[in-house]
Order: C-alpha cells, then structure tokens, then sequence
C-alpha cells in the first residue's frame, strides 16, 4: 500500500487576504484539476459488439511535445500495441480502433501528425504486434497463464490505453520536422523516425533534441461508437500533472522505439519505457472534505502513481429498463467499468522484457500490496474481493439479509474484481443486456465481464461498490456508460458518467 503522510500548505497571500488555501504542491505527481497534465489514462477500450473506440489528444504548448501511446490488454496488461506521436504546437491527433480482420483490433488514423513509426493508411493489425520471438505478449516464453482461450488473439479486444510524455522542444532542429506546414503536413516525419529508430542518432543525441520536461500540454478525450445501433458515449481521459521533474536541464522520458536488443540491452532505452512507473514526484491528493493535503511517502514510481489514483470505494448511477407496450418510454441499461492502471506493477510476477514487473523497470513497488493475488498462471485472473450496495432513486435498498453476488460469481468467495479492467453489467440473472458487449464468465473460462444482479423491483438507481481489504485501497479509474433506446427505433442515444470515489 501507498503509505502517506499529511502535511498543511498554507498561502501566505491568502492569509493576508483573510483566507487559507490548501494546494497540491508544484513539483508532485497530482490528479489535473484543470484537465491539462503529462499523462492521460484512457480507461477502457473495445471493438466487441460492434464499438469503435476513438481517440482525441491535444498538444496546448507552444512546443513540440513527443508522447508514447499504449495500448493494454485487459486480462494482466500486456502490452499489446504502441507507438510514438511527436505533435507539433497546438496540435490536435485522433485515431480509431475498429474491429479487423479475423476479429483483430486494427489502428487506423487520418490525421497527418507525424507518427513513429508510421501508420499506413489501411491501419496496423494489433496482429502484427510481435516480440523478439515472433510471439504475442501473452504467449510461448511471455505466456502468463495456461487457460487456452487467454492465449488467443481474443484477448486484446478489450483493455486501457496509457499515454506518456516523453520530452518536448521549441520548434527547432529535428523537432521543427513535426511543425505542419502551410499544406497541413508535417515537414519531416521520416528524419523523426530515423532518429528514434537510432539511425544516425545515439539515445543521447534523441534526448537533446527534445530538452525540455516542464509543461502540462496534454488534453485526452475518447469516444465510444456504435454506429450499428446510432450510440455514440464519450468522455475524458483522467489526467495526471506533475508527473516528472527534470532533475538537471535536458532531463526527459525519451526513448527508442526498438527492442532493448537493439540499444545493447539497456532496458530503459528501449520502447518499454517509459511507463506509469516512470514518475518520478511523490503523489498528492487534496481531499475533498476540505481537510489537508495528503502526500505518498513514495517519492515516485509506481506507488506514487497509486497513491493519487487510490481509492476504497467506487460510486456511480446505473439502470436496467425494458421498455413494453405496458410500460412505455425507453429501453434503459448500464455497464460499469473499473479499470486497475497500475496494477500490473505489483501483480504481474513475470520478470521478462514484457512483464509488469520487467527486470530493469524503474519505479516498481516492493511489493503486491496493495493488491491480495498474484496474477495466477492456472486461472488467469488475480482477484480482489468487494461488496456493494443498491439504492434506487427512492432511497430504498434491497431487503435481503446480505450482499447478493455477482453471477456467476467470479471467485469462490464470491464478489471480487479479478482482471487490470472489469465490466459490470446490471441486470437480473441471464438477462443482463451487458452494453459493451464484453462476455460475462462461464464455467470454462473467466472473461473481463460480470453480472451483476439487480432487484427485478428496481429500475435505476446508484450503487457503492467497496474495496473490502481495508489495509489496501485500489488505484482504479472508470466510468459507467449508460444506453437509451427507443423502442419504436427513432431514436437512441448513449453517454458516459464519470466514476465518483471515496478515499480512505
């Protein structure tokens, strides 16, 4: 667990003014209050059931900002598909990920900022995503679990995206090749990707060409698509500020986009890094009960990160309607997402070049805490028990004497969150309409999905979901996506609602 220790910052003008201010401190990796930081979290991703998903970032500097953009699977993270986009001042890049073929998720974008390295125009097949080995991330020596159906290409249809800072440069020397030009190109894309393929350019030289580490540029958003069924939820990435301090001047976070084999085998120079864990401040959160400022004891790393994201319950609305001839109105359901960003620092056991816990990364944790299970080889899951309460808009709450549980339930304990991304769906047992389309457990295997069984009494309502080892709260991001559909087929709509949280 992220241990931390509080302190008061007061503002001497606000004193003299008569008041006190309360502040999350220059230099300290921090949730943006002002939705401008150095790393997004995008938490959820899909192209089951017919969803796209679209990807929005924006550069608000006036510099050339260079980003690494990463895709993870949602079972233990694996790192299924990144790259590099190098934006230009006041830059805006979008992409899409769409169903491919053979049920593969495909990249695919019609914008010309420079990329590296480049996408083509008919996209890039997470297919042709391969290690040293020629295997996925998850298979042969990467291989994280013996359950078959996790070992196919199934697997990387659903996940989180991270998106890193990397260094950025007034508009001179290589990085002046990102600038658009009067054509709406970028000048020169290909010596960019020269350079961070170390051709001609040693990691040094890559360094100094983008010096500096003090801005928080980036804005992220993303959109879930179903243009099948006329849905269309979007929402904002969470946002992470402060998250590296130059130590000295031309300190940064750039890196090659090779395999470690290629930069002689200095991991960190390699296109693994950088990561969450690549921060390198203490976390701070300001509580939103008015009270102190509260500061990890961590100085950076993966703890730091958890700290700012830690949280002991999750809270947000859901509904479960079917519209009839009786009933009238809307056709009304709801999913949940709970994404873990960092857990596969502690839970991922694996030391390899595609592991959480890869020899050589910087800033990982001691240890699992504060998660309870290793990412298990036999189950494919690593399980952290919760309860929840109902309440419908009427304040009222099931008269049951416990908890119900997910069905089927995920663990034999039952209630728990087993997977780096878990979808909710609300609904009676069989009949949960599981909006993202991600499939829900059956005896066989375990996928991303549960349900969970709402009173057939209630319609719609909000629910508290509780992290129940109470030593150990979660860092978890997410949202609900909630879905209307008019049953005469006129019209239907889709939104997102961003997760509320507690803090311990």
């Amino acid at each position: 667990m992220a241990k931390f220790k509080m302190k008061k910052l007061a503002l001497a003008l606000g004193v003299v003014a008569g008041g006190m201010g309360l502040v999350p401190a220059a230099q300290a990796v921090n949730l943006a209050t002002d939705g401008l930081g150095q790393s997004l979290i995008f938490p959820y991703y899909t192209t089951r059931a017919g969803w796209n998903t679209l990807f929005n970032i924006t550069n608000t500097s006036d510099e050339v900002v260079a980003i690494k953009v990463r895709f993870h699977e949602g079972f233990n993270s694996r790192d299924v598909f990144d790259f590099n986009v190098i934006l230009s001042p006041h830059d805006v890049w979008n992409g899409t990920l769409s169903n491919g073929v053979g049920d593969v998720p495909t990249f695919s974008t019609l914008d010309t900022t420079c990329t590296v390295p480049a996408i083509p125009s008919g996209g890039v097949s997470f297919n042709d995503v391969v290690n040293t080995n020629g295997l996925l991330a998850y298979t042969g020596t990467a291989r994280d679990t013996t359950v078959v159906n996790l070992q196919t290409t199934d697997r990387m249809r659903e996940g989180y995206v991270t998106v890193i800072m990397m260094g950025s440069s007034p508009p001179v020397g290589l990085a002046f090749g990102a600038v658009h030009t009067t054509a709406r190109v970028p000048g020169n894309c290909a010596a960019l990707r020269n350079a961070f393929a170390l051709q001609g350019t040693s990691i040094a030289q890559l360094r100094a060409a983008f010096p500096n580490y003090n801005l928080n540029p980036l804005k992220g958003a993303f959109s879930l698509v179903n243009a099948a069924n006329g849905w269309n939820a979007s929402g904002s990435a969470t946002t992470l500020a402060n998250f590296y301090v130059p130590a000295v001047a031309g300190d940064n976070l750039i890196t090659a986009q090779l395999p470690p084999s290629f930069v002689g085998g200095v991991y960190t120079d390699s296109f693994h890094e950088p990561e969450l864990s690549s921060a390198n401040t203490a976390g701070e959160v300001l509580r939103a009960t008015g009270g102190p400022v509260s500061t990890s004891t961590a100085t950076g790393g993966a703890d730091a990160v958890s700290f700012v994201l830690q949280r002991s319950s999750v809270i947000n609305q859901w509904a479960n309607r079917v519209a009839s001839a009786a009933t009238g109105g809307w056709s009304v359901a709801s999913d949940w997402v709970v994404t873990f960003p960092t857990k596969r620092f502690y839970a991922d056991t694996a030391t390899h070049e595609w592991a959480g816990r890869a020899t050589g990364r910087a800033g990982l944790p001691a240890g699992l805490s504060p998660f309870t299970n290793a990412f298990a080889l036999t189950s494919g899951q690593s399980c952290d028990t919760v309860r929840f309460t109902f309440y419908d808009r009427e304040e009222q709450t099931p008269a049951s004497s416990g908890n119900p549980v997910f069905s089927p339930a995920p663990t034999p304990q039952g209630d728990a969150l087993c997977e780096e991304v878990n979808v909710l769906s609300f609904g009676a047992t069989g009949t949960a309409t599981n909006v993202l389309g991600s499939p829900l457990p059956t005896p066989a295997e375990r996928r991303l999905a549960a349900n969970v069984p709402t009173p057939t009494s209630y319609e719609n309502g909000w629910m508290q979901l509780n992290f129940t080892n109470t030593a150990s709260w979660l860092p978890t991001v997410g949202f609900a996506v909630i879905n209307r559909t008019d049953p005469v087929g006129t019209l239907n709509e889709s939104y997102t609602v961003d997760n509320a949280y507690i803090r311990p």
